[in-house]
């Protein structure tokens, strides 16, 4: 029980998410993020703020190796000899989701992509290639819970607040060291009560 508590806490409760919820905040989101004004608006595009934060800044930017089946495998046109315990094959989530192969304008923070009347140049966007909480038996076992914070803090905050990147704040806020997870520079803030 205590092992399974740590990573739903560490893990699936708090770092990743508010991992997300900042790379959610960084400047060149801020601006987009006025559209999650009403309920209704909330509804449709909270998701979307969630998905595109996620595919732009991976909150675990390390993806978790995996070992070849007994059978072997190929990936990439390689062959990985089976049950070959020296090689561990990952795709790095931040690679494949910043790859102008699989998403239209990469580096853009663009929530419309998400929507399902989303503008033309990003019908071929590759979704299968966003896979933040990894896939197959061993993706994240706290992926609901982590989705149901998410969107709850976030509707709360961009109903009752009005957001601003402070000067402070420097640099492409993204663009910093990976460990295991992203090891995040101060991110300052100015809220401002939002008028209904």
């Amino acid at each position: 029980m205590l092992k399974n508590a740590s990573v739903l806490v560490f893990l699936a409760g708090s770092e990743t998410s508010a991992t997300t919820r900042s790379g959610g905040t960084d400047g060149r989101s801020l601006g987009r993020r006025t559209l999650v004004r009403s309920p209704w608006d909330g509804l449709i595009y909270t998701l979307a703020v969630l998905e595109e934060a996620m595919r732009v800044y991976p909150s675990v930017p390390l993806p978790g190796p995996r070992l070849a089946p007994l059978e072997g495998a190929v990936a990439y046109g390689k062959h990985i000899p089976e049950g070959n315990a020296q090689t561990s094959v990952s795709v790095f989530v931040i690679c494949a989701c910043h790859d102008p192969a699989n998403f239209h304008g990469p580096k853009d923070f663009v929530l419309e992509r998400w929507l399902d009347d989303a503008p033309a140049k990003f019908a071929k966007d590759n979704k299968a290639a966003f896979q933040p909480f990894s896939m197959g038996t061993r993706n994240c076992i706290g992926r609901n819970l982590a989705y149901a914070e998410m969107k709850l803090i976030l509707a709360k905050v961009m109903w009752h607040f009005e957001l601003e990147l402070a000067q402070e704040t420097t640099g492409n806020w993204v663009d910093q060291k990976a460990w295991g997870l992203g090891e995040k520079r101060p991110l300052y803030v100015k809220l401002k009560e939002a008028k209904h």
